[in-house]
């Protein structure tokens, strides 16, 4: 089965960290309790959609990974944190006293919560007040959740307490890439998140989904409370106690397989996650009174190869990659228009390419040509400037620090054809192709905009003779990886003198760190799949995670 389970998160640290040590004084875990703010929809000009109220959310953030649990016992209450993890769920021994007589019960139970893959502190020193006032302003950035399951129960729908929503909720089965240390190492290899939709999703998620059916989420987590009853073990007198629980809650739910929609749709995602460095001053385009409606500004963000422990890379050098952010609702592109050069800057939306005309000059003649190529860039649908006033060495050293976070892509797309070797990477085999990736909803920069980007993969080493091997066209894969910057040869005709001539074209490319099979693929064999250098695909090893 397909593998994603992506968190990130930015929040306040709610409470004192907690380290847990062995008799021996051997470091064995260390968690956090972590304000976030959930939004009631996706995001559109930066502002939330749906029609509901921010929400507060406090989930526990853990780590068995020493360095990254040192990391989480400096933190202080109020600090401001960004993580990026994967959602874990456990079966666990709660202990509950007897109303009656004050016996401490056993009682088994879930546990949920996110496995830290990277930690990094943003802000300290603060006020709880400052802290959420932050909080607020960073919504967009502030809990996101990507992952792919299959029902392991039936649906259960039902209407809300005052009867004007519908509820639909279910359990996933979603196979880690990881090995949790502290969570069963090597032999644990799934989680079961249970996921709630409301309104129009709750009823299509009850007509669609059974028991079987695999489904990719984008959402927010959730956390809360709920009364559970319990025979005490000692009196035998029967007791309401707390507990709480994690949950998905979905911005949007695609249908992969086993389920019944009224007509077969390809599945959609594109999410990019960008923290990077201004490279000059935005260009910002204004209407009659003044007001910013569109910006665009080039920033260079790290491309990491793959990650190891401790947040150390595989495989490769971090790479640098100049990208352009374009923004066109009037509220991010009013933020946008204040970065300055070399500013800190997070920004959250979507790969968009473009067909357009461009510049390039026959070698023979010198006739500037117009020639059709793509155009590439992110449609941000949130920017948040960081740290200002920097020079650039300074925020390349900050950069360097935070590649965990640099650079992410996770989009889903049909290959317009079967992949095609490409040259080799080193001593490492390369094959491209192209996705056709469907859009949730059509960019207000241009109307005539095609409902589909098509953005090119390039997968190198074992990941390229995978996809060699499974491959064809009108297959449908999720690719988890980074956006590279890319640089190709082409040729043209000149208009003037009819000699052919090349001309280099900049676009973009998607660099993947996984790809996963969803629809119409020879499906390889179910077992531990393997990296290039042979080891088992577990390689993203941050806190709490750990190598085959």
């Amino acid at each position: 089965m397909a593998k994603e389970n992506t968190i990130y998160l930015h929040g306040q640290v709610a409470a004192k960290p907690r380290l847990y040590y062995g008799p021996d004084g051997s470091f064995k875990k260390a968690t956090i309790e972590v304000n976030i703010v959930r939004r009631p929809g996706p995001l559109q000009d930066g502002q939330p959609t749906g029609g509901g109220k921010l929400r507060i959310d406090t989930p526990t953030v853990s780590t068995g990974n020493e360095e990254i649990g040192k990391k989480m016992g400096e933190l202080q209450i109020n600090d401001m944190v960004d993580v990026k993890g994967v959602l874990t769920t456990r079966e666990a021994i709660k202990t509950t006293p007897c109303e009656r007589c004050g016996h401490k019960n056993s009682v088994m139970g879930s546990a949920g919560y996110v496995t830290a893959i990277y930690i990094c502190r943003r802000e300290t020193g603060i006020g709880e007040e400052k802290g959420l006032e932050l909080l607020l302003e960073r919504s967009g950035i502030s809990n996101s959740a990507i992952l792919i399951g299959t029902l392991c129960r039936e649906p259960k729908t039902y209407e809300s307490d005052d009867g004007k929503t519908v509820i639909t909720q279910y359990q996933l089965a979603s196979n880690r890439k990881y090995h949790i240390r502290d969570d069963g190492g090597s032999s644990n290899k799934t989680d079961y998140p249970w996921v709630k939709t409301f309104g129009t999703q709750a009823k299509e998620d009850a007509l669609c989904l059974s028991i079987n059916s695999t489904v990719l989420i984008n959402g927010a987590i959730q956390t809360r409370g709920f009364k559970r009853t319990t025979i005490c073990e000692s009196c035998d007198g029967e007791y309401e106690w707390n507990d709480k629980t994690i949950e998905v809650v979905p911005y949007s739910v695609e249908y992969l397989a086993n389920c019944y929609p009224i007509e077969r749709v390809k599945p959609r995602e594109n999410t990019i996650h960008l923290h990077g460095q201004v490279m000059s001053p935005p260009k910002v385009r204004v209407d009659s009174e003044g007001n910013a409606v569109k910006t665009t500004f080039a920033m260079k963000v790290l491309r990491r190869p793959y990650i190891r422990a401790n947040g150390q890379i595989s495989g490769g050098r971090l790479r640098i990659d100049a990208l352009i952010v374009s923004t066109t609702g009037e509220k991010t592109a009013e933020t946008a228009s204040a970065l300055r050069q070399f500013d800190m800057v997070d920004v959250k939306g979507a790969l968009t390419i473009q067909e357009t005309a461009k510049p390039a000059a026959c070698n023979s003649c010198g006739h500037a040509n117009s020639v059709m190529g793509s155009f590439g860039f992110v449609t941000a649908t949130y920017v948040c400037g960081r740290e200002t006033g920097l020079d650039e060495e300074e925020g390349m050293s900050l950069l360097h620090e935070r590649s965990e976070i640099s650079n992410t892509a996770i989009i889903a797309g049909g290959l317009c054809h079967a992949p095609e070797p490409c040259g080799a990477e080193g001593n490492r085999a390369a094959v491209e192709y192209q996705l056709e990736a469907s859009r949730k909803k059509r960019n207000s920069a241009d109307e005539e905009t095609p409902p589909a980007d098509r953005p090119w993969v390039k997968s190198i080493g074992k990941q390229a003779m995978d996809d060699t091997i499974y491959l064809t066209e009108g297959s449908t894969v999720l690719v988890n990886g980074a956006v590279q910057a890319r640089e190709s040869s082409q040729t043209a005709i000149c208009e003037n003198c009819g000699e052919e001539f090349g001309w280099d074209e900049k676009t973009v490319e998607l660099f993947p760190h996984s790809v996963e099979y969803l629809l119409d693929c020879l499906f390889p064999d179910s077992g531990d799949e393997t990296n290039e250098d042979g080891e088992s695909d577990d390689y993203v090893t941050g806190a709490g995670v750990v190598d085959d």
